[in-house]
């Protein structure tokens, strides 16, 4: 009856825990638009796979599967050089014993262990010479360490190439300490990924019984598990050494080229996948290619660009290709892709023919050819170093430029566009830069509108832009003049100071008759704030005395009656109605030369002369 009750109850806790774990994130970082081949390590980052190796039968270890091997990228290596990344299989691989019980023994260290012989197994088995001289030896050791479910022991790793986990990095350094779920491993059986979690065996000893050492069990929690279980699996780790790449692509599809042949160039697609596999550089090939024949700089536009080059030291045999990629230069993102040739003689020389694809930008770009074996996806290849060429397309440069004027006149305040015309049509870059010799006399904006300053000239330069040496330009030659006063001006804004006026007429002598010519003073002394003090241009009439009784009062003078003699006789009713009645006194006033003068005043005057102060303050 008790069996009947804790069967369900089991089987329910398994499905609420592989429920948990189906529900964890993706593992994979968002790389969404990422070209299909990329010419660094980016892609090796944190959240990523990366296919490396092949678990085979040659191993007598293996009891479980065979086929290429995912890794999941885990951070930075832990043999502190700075230049790895620590892979960590995506799934547990065979179930292995940590170690034999022997009493008496440290059944629990690593070194000598059967899980440290295991590793050793899966290094030399499973993977290729140039996979193995990429996996860093490392040298560590483990200080003891206190987790959330057990107590460890100190150990040390010591020229391993592949390795368990710690306790510590298992469950703080390189998963989150409180989230046991992201521990959880599956396994493989005949390749498909069984759906039933597997708990996964630690380097670290249980500190306080030699017969333990740590493991993750299958809810993803550190704890300890005894050296001997039959039904912990191994879950191999090494350090991988960035520098041993030359390129990474997409695992499935990643390097997609045309037919084998001259036209092989295929454009990289792009790719959101989190799945890489890679592109060795094998420091045993000794490929290298020169330049045959062919133009390195089209025009923009261009048909049937093909290019020779010659090769040597290619190596002959399965899977091995004469390749190429075309790069951008300035960020060596890849565009296209292709395998030129995989006829190589047994000499390993030879000549290959590119054609490079229609349709490239303006800008620098590089060929990169090598010599590679493509084992195709999920696999590693193995690639010489680039022989590297510099191709450019140019622009369809500007060859003439011409202004619809060669000169013109502006007056001062006034605009005029000038219209630059670009040669040939079809030029990449039509725009042109203009400038003024002279912004003082003449300014010119991004349109060619042409703003009058100052009188003066100026030259006006249309520069093209999209001429191949920068000298192709065409010169307006500017002269701005001030611009005259209109004849007739409505209001009274030209009768200023400075300005003179024409207002009436005078009598020299009977018969001859002048006009008035008036010099506008300034503001008027009738301390209003709509009149102007006008001041005859010259002397008018005969000479008069200022009083001919001897006095020098203003008031009933000869010269007083002068002025009103000239209001009555030489001016209209008009312009006698236009002139400011005045009165006003003047105080005693002592001159610049200490001369001193009484006061005066005038009262209802139309016509006066200026008091002394007056005269030195207008002038």
């Amino acid at each position: 009856m008790k069996t009947k009750k804790i069967a369900p109850l089991v089987l329910a806790l398994l499905m609420v825990m592989l429920t948990c774990w189906a529900a964890l994130p993706p593992q994979g970082a968002d790389a969404a638009g990422s070209p299909a081949i990329m010419p660094d390590t980016s892609k090796i980052s944190v959240g990523n796979t990366v296919w490396f190796g092949n678990h085979n039968d040659e191993n007598p270890y293996n009891t479980s599967w065979s086929g290429p091997i995912q890794w999941r990228v885990m951070g930075n290596g832990n043999d502190g050089s700075g230049n790895s990344r620590l892979f960590l299989s995506s799934h547990v691989f065979d179930a292995v014993l940590f170690n034999q019980v022997n009493p008496g023994g440290n059944n629990n260290e690593w070194p000598a262990s059967l899980a440290q012989i295991w590793c050793l197994a899966l290094h030399n088995y499973s993977f290729s010479d140039v996979e193995k001289a990429a996996l860093i030896k490392t040298t560590k050791t483990d200080a003891s360490y206190a987790g959330n479910y057990a107590a460890f022991d100190d150990t040390f790793l010591e020229n391993d190439r592949v390795f368990f986990l710690s306790a510590e990095e298992a469950e703080s350094v390189y998963f989150p300490k409180d989230d046991d779920s992201s521990r959880i491993a599956t396994r493989l059986v005949s390749g498909p990924v069984s759906e039933i979690p597997a708990a996964w065996w630690l380097r670290s000893p249980f500190d306080g019984n030699t017969d333990y050492v740590g493991a993750v069990d299958s809810s993803g929690r550190v704890l300890e598990m005894k050296v001997n279980e039959d039904n912990i699996y191994a879950r191999p780790a090494f350090n991988f050494n960035l520098s041993s790449v030359l390129i990474t692509s997409a695992a499935e599809d990643g390097k997609l080229s045309g037919p084998t042949g001259q036209n092989a160039l295929t454009a990289v697609l792009s790719t959101e996948t989190t799945d890489w596999k890679l592109t060795l550089l094998d420091s045993s090939r000794l490929f290298s290619a020169t330049w045959f024949w062919g133009q390195k700089t089209r025009t923009v536009g261009y048909t049937g660009w093909t290019v020779d080059l010659d090769y040597s030291q290619a190596r002959k045999g399965t899977n091995e290709k004469i390749s190429a990629l075309l790069c951008r230069k300035d960020d060596g993102t890849v565009l296209y892709y292709g395998q030129l040739q995989d006829d190589i003689s047994d000499l390993g020389s030879g000549r290959v023919r590119i054609s490079i694809p229609t349709g490239l930008a303006v800008g620098e770009y590089q060929l990169k050819v090598f010599n590679e074996q493509a084992n195709g996806d999920k696999q590693t290849d193995y690639a010489s170093s680039f022989s590297t060429f510099d191709i450019k397309v140019d622009p369809n440069f500007v060859t003439d430029v011409k202004l619809n004027k060669r000169s013109t006149v502006i007056l001062v305040g006034n605009t005029e566009t000038l219209t630059a015309t670009v040669s040939p049509e079809s030029a990449t870059n039509k725009k042109v830069i203009w400038s003024s010799s002279d912004i003082g006399v003449a300014t010119v904006d991004e349109n060619g509108e042409v703003t009058a300053k100052a009188p003066g000239t100026a030259i006006i330069t249309a520069d093209a832009e999209g001429a191949k040496e920068g000298d192709r330009a065409a010169a307006c030659f500017v002269t701005v003049l001030d611009a005259p006063v209109p004849a007739i001006v409505p209001g009274a804004s030209k009768v200023g100071e400075g300005n003179t006026l024409w207002y009436g007429y005078y009598e020299d002598y009977p018969g001859y008759r002048y006009s008035a010519q008036w010099r506008v003073m300034g503001a008027g002394n009738d301390s209003g704030e709509n009149s102007r003090l006008l001041l005859s241009e010259n002397a008018m009439g005969d000479e008069i005395q200022f009083n001919s009784s001897g006095t020098n009062a203003w008031q009933g003078s000869t010269a007083q009656n002068w002025c009103k003699d000239f209001y009555n006789n030489a001016l209209s009713a008009v312009e006698k109605a236009a002139l400011a009645k005045t009165t006003k006194s003047d105080g005693e006033y002592t001159s610049k030369h200490n001369y001193v003068f009484g006061a005066s005043g005038l009262s209802d005057e139309y016509l006066f002369l200026l008091s002394a102060e007056e005269a030195e303050t207008y002038f």
